[in-house]
């Protein structure tokens, strides 16, 4: 078993690890501190720091984890975003946590810790793979194993630190949010609630049927819903921009070096070296590259005018090229033609070389990014753009929180646009278009739209209320109808309702077709008992009309085979639901100063 461990060593190690996340990110100066504002310090939390280089090595951290877990040696762009996201709200977390412990003085015993240790494995080990038996049951004794060989104390103590992590923070969940663990009782009756079915029938009374009369709305009323309801017409801040992009190509030296590449790769081919071998080693077509460039029988029109023009003009088999297309240089081997006109066909290979934008390449451009940056910030923003021979375009608005195809979902570009002093010229940016540096010509607070602009939103808001109420009148004579008659049927035929059915049986959170996903319509069927009818309630469509044909409930014998996992699963989303809103209420109350954009240009 041991020796199973060790050859894992490398994956246990690193699940262990506490991870945080990191991408390596540039920062190409931002013009000096302004302001009060600690060089080093991107964030503080109730007067806790969190500095440059912890925040880096968190970063770097889960990075180091993500491709340990993935096997991918590279982080995508839009990935890394979200674990450097991800790492800061730890941080911030983890904080706010240190500091509910230590004002409740929580604290977690050496016994306490060695149970937990023994008996509670952390989720790096009940969820990694190597501590599973052929059956799929978690493998007590080889983990007891991995605790007492000190070849892996360094995974002991790691072990020692997420239990310790783990105990403290339920301890402090248990002071700062009166969690009660799940009872049986209570949570069967949950796991009956959702795995209960229904067939019901209904009467809709739609609002958007009913008439509604408007013109007694005068603008005293208007005004007032206008005021009473202003948070609905809330606006974020806005800003405009003027900026420049550098585009992020190729060179004319990378196309030189690929148009190299192809034609030495065409004499050797020529010279008699083996073309498959040739095409597996160097060809950047994946697909043809792993079978020699095989393309296979080719037919007109399939790879492009380019290729065409030499493959269907050749009157031999042989070696052509290179061909310039717009995927790149291709060194092309034609071995066999079969067909005429347009349903001739060619059996070819093919080596291509990409036209790629070098290292080299980025690094000119990064540097002349940086000259046009510290030229505007000398002279003037046009001035540079002149220098430069850049095109200078405007942006109007930029929405706050809201993507634009400029700043994209560049949380650091949008932190520098909002917080720092109108005019000020941006750091370099990246989007996928190339490299972005911008100058804030206007910023607008938050705020409200203007009465007269959403005047007639209100007119519709009131008459949609009217004909809500109008259909609650309905639904409610239809009701009354039905008791006075105790016929359904009856009742819905006398107001030229129609009766439907659920088409299939749904659960009190599924989707019901004609109804839609509304909880109102399936919580209240599930409140009744078979041939019960419900008063009216209110719905996403309308006011409905509900009668519960029939409910069928699992058997005791389901329960018992799913109450473990369910109770578990339970008291997990209730932990985590208490956790939530007590960190949600930290965050609320607590002081988080975030300089995050003054030093990284994406996170």
């Amino acid at each position: 078993m041991m020796s199973s461990l060790r050859k894992n060593t490398a994956t246990v190690l690193w699940i262990l690890v506490f991870a945080f996340i990191a991408t390596i990110i540039f920062s190409w100066g931002m013009g000096g501190f302004k302001g009060r504002i600690e060089p080093g310090i991107i964030t503080k939390v109730n007067g806790v720091k969190i500095t440059q280089e912890q925040f880096d090595q968190a970063v770097q951290n889960r990075y180091d984890m993500e491709r340990q877990q993935t096997g991918n040696e590279q982080v995508s762009d839009t990935r890394a975003v979200q674990l450097r996201n991800e790492v800061w709200e730890s941080l911030v977390n983890e904080i706010l946590l240190n500091q509910a412990r230590e004002d409740a003085k929580v604290t977690v015993s050496d016994e306490e810790l060695a149970t937990a240790v023994r008996s509670m494995p952390p989720t790096s080990i009940t969820s990694n793979p190597v501590f599973f038996d052929s059956t799929g049951r978690f493998n007590w004794t080889l983990y007891r194993q991995l605790l007492a060989d000190p070849t892996y104390v360094n995974a002991v103590i790691q072990i020692e630190q997420e239990v310790r992590s783990n105990l403290l923070q339920q301890k402090i969940l248990r002071r700062i949010g009166a969690f009660d663990f799940v009872s049986e009782p209570e949570a069967k009756e949950a796991w009956l609630a959702e795995k209960t079915t229904a067939i019901a029938s209904y009467i809709l009374v739609p609002w958007q049927d009913m008439e509604a009369d408007t013109s007694d709305l005068d603008e005293a009323v208007l005004r007032k819903a206008y005021n009473d309801r202003k948070e609905q017409f809330a606006v974020p801040a806005m800003a405009k921009i003027a900026y420049v992009i550098m585009p992020d190509v190729p060179s004319r030296d990378d196309s030189l070096d690929a148009s190299n590449l192809a034609h030495r790769l065409m004499t050797r081919a020529n010279d008699g070296e083996d073309f498959a071998t040739l095409a597996r080693d160097y060809s950047e077509d994946v697909a043809s590259a792993e079978k020699g460039g095989d393309l296979g029988w080719v037919p007109m029109g399939k790879m492009g005018p380019d290729f065409d023009a030499v493959a269907f003009s050749a009157k031999n088999p042989g070696l052509y090229g290179p061909i310039l297309s717009g995927d790149g240089y291709h060194v092309l081997k034609i071995d066999k033609y079969r067909g005429t006109g347009d349903a001739k066909e060619v059996k070819a290979s093919q080596i291509l070389i990409k036209i790629e934008r070098s290292a080299e390449t980025l690094d000119d451009l990064r540097l002349r990014a940086d000259g046009f940056k510290e030229e505007a910030r000398e002279a003037s923003f046009k001035e540079a753009a002149s220098v430069y021979k850049l095109e200078v375009d405007t942006l109007d608005p930029v929405i706050k929180g809201v993507y634009n195809p400029i700043l994209e979902n560049n949380q650091a570009a949008r932190e520098f646009l909002f917080n720092r002093p109108t005019g000020e010229i941006s750091p370099v940016y990246s989007n996928r278009n190339g490299l972005v540096i911008f100058k804030s010509l206007e910023v607008k607070d938050e705020g409200y739209k203007p009465y007269a602009e959403v005047r007639r939103v209100l007119v519709l808001s009131e008459k949609r209320y009217r004909q809500e109420a109008k259909a609650a009148e309905v639904a409610a004579a239809v009701y009354d109808d039905y008791l006075a008659r105790n016929d359904f049927n009856a009742a819905a035929a006398a107001a030229d309702l129609q009766i439907r059915t659920t088409p299939r049986e749904f659960t009190i959170n599924s989707f019901v077709s004609s109804v839609g996903r509304d909880y109102v319509f399936t919580s209240t069927a599930f409140s009744l008992e078979p041939g019960e009818i419900a008063q009216p309630v209110k719905g996403d469509r309308g006011y409905f009309i509900i009668r519960l044909d029939s409910k069928k409930a699992p058997s005791d014998e389901e329960w018992m085979a799913a109450k473990s996992e369910y109770m578990t699963q339970m008291s997990n989303e209730r932990q985590q639901q208490v956790f939530s809103e007590w960190i949600k209420n930290a965050r609320e109350n607590a002081k988080i100063t975030d300089f995050r954009y003054l030093y990284y240009t994406s996170y």
